[in-house]
């Protein structure tokens, strides 16, 4: 085989490995009354913090598509039908989430704490400008259910919040340990 298309051979793994742990943290939750938290939008940060922009994101791609196809990856399944589930915005939110993070740091930089939690608050932020209007038109054109704004606030954004304060703070641990590691430059590099 030759250099490039080892290269290839590689990347298609790995962002098969991280699809399959998305596949994974989506059944890992932490309960918190009313809801339960998945460790989702924190392996997609990590996703884009090892992979890179591309290759983050093309994981996440790779996540959904394979939850779409039937495939029962998603934290209720999968399947086509999950296009009219009101928590599917949420996951078209991981795409450029795991974008944004594998943009904003290159591979050679030690990453301060500051911009870890920035970058990692923003991300998530993206997740829910893709997935608050994403969960209002589900419910209100595909269920018929109109929904008050600060209700909509409430169960899509607010309550997850602390769920997310604590992946980002986790986040930001692991990633000053990843972020401008020898190894993480040299693999980042390779992609």
């Amino acid at each position: 085989m030759s250099l490039k298309s080892n290269l290839v051979t590689r990347k298609l793994v790995l962002v098969g490995v991280m699809a399959a742990l998305m596949s994974v943290a989506a059944f890992v939750r932490i309960p918190i009354p009313p809801v339960a938290i998945s460790l989702q939008s924190l392996v997609v940060l990590l996703s884009g913090l090892v992979l890179g922009p591309w290759l983050g994101a093309a994981s996440q791609i790779v996540y959904i598509l394979l939850g779409l196809m039937g495939l029962p990856v998603f934290t209720a399944g999968g399947g086509l039908s999950y296009l009219f589930k009101p928590s599917f915005g949420y996951l078209l939110g991981f795409i450029p989430a795991a974008w944004l993070i594998g943009r904003s740091f290159h591979p050679q930089q030690k990453a301060e704490k500051k911009k870890l939690l920035g970058v990692a608050i923003l991300a998530h932020l993206v997740i829910y400008a893709i997935g608050l209007p994403y969960l209002y038109i589900s419910l209100r054109f595909f269920a018929g259910t109109p929904v008050p704004f600060l209700t909509l606030l409430k169960t899509g954004f607010l309550i997850f919040l602390p769920g997310d304060i604590l992946k980002s703070i986790f986040f930001v641990a692991v990633g000053q340990r990843l972020a401008g590691h020898h190894t993480l430059a040299s693999f980042r590099e390779s992609c």
